[in-house]
């Protein structure tokens, strides 16, 4: 038997190189919202939501 456990970091301690792409699935708009909200004081990335 396999268990799992998720790891809870703010996504604002993400560091990621020029040009990487991180997909998270099963994100509703309001998590995807709150994600953008975190983020607001870097704009040098770029979000996509894909429903």
């Amino acid at each position: 038997m396999t268990t799992t456990s998720s790891v809870v970091k703010p996504v604002s301690q993400m560091q990621l190189a020029p040009g990487s792409v991180v997909t998270i699935p099963n994100v509703s708009w309001q998590e995807f919202e709150l994600i953008l909200h975190e983020l607001t004081v870097c704009n040098r990335h770029k979000f996509t939501y894909l429903s």
